[in-house]
């Protein structure tokens, strides 16, 4: 059986150390990722991808040709979870709201919770997705024709 720590005594999956051993070159990785903009600084750089900045990457949502894509790195959902305003414990204020022990598994079950579809196939995301067209054109958007 494979251990699923790494040498560091970490999940494999969330061990920068091992991450950065691979010296993945920017560029690389860039065109890996279709250009991710919190990657952008590095092109041509000559730099290998930091694992830090994989893990913890901000909640960014880009429009990307076609598409809106949304990204949040595992270590910034570590964060929010563990400091989430309504699993804060009043009697332990210096300790997380919750321990996240193995960011990539916590992460895992967060994605299937995006994507659970309610009794009307309704998703937290497509309910996030209504709730944002509509503030877009209550507030006055520009690309729809308000009069009609």
């Amino acid at each position: 059986m494979i251990d699923p720590n790494c040498k560091h005594g970490l999940p494999r999956s969330e061990c920068a150390q091992c991450f950065n051993e691979f010296g993945i070159p920017a560029d690389a990785y860039l065109d890996a990722i279709n250009e991710d903009p919190a990657f952008s600084d590095l092109r041509s750089s000559g730099e290998t991808v930091d694992a830090m900045r994989l893990f913890d990457l901000p909640l960014t949502s880009v429009l990307n040709g076609e598409r809106i894509d949304l990204s949040l790195g595992i270590g910034t959902l570590r964060h929010a979870a563990e400091n989430h305003p309504d699993l804060y414990n009043p009697d332990k204020p210096n300790e997380p709201a919750v321990d996240v022990t193995d960011a990539t598994e916590f992460a895992m079950v967060v994605v299937e919770e995006i994507n659970r579809e309610d009794e009307e196939g309704n998703t937290l995301l497509t309910r996030m997705i209504d709730k944002a067209i509509l503030q877009a054109v209550e507030n006055g958007c520009e690309g729809v024709n308000h009069d009609a």
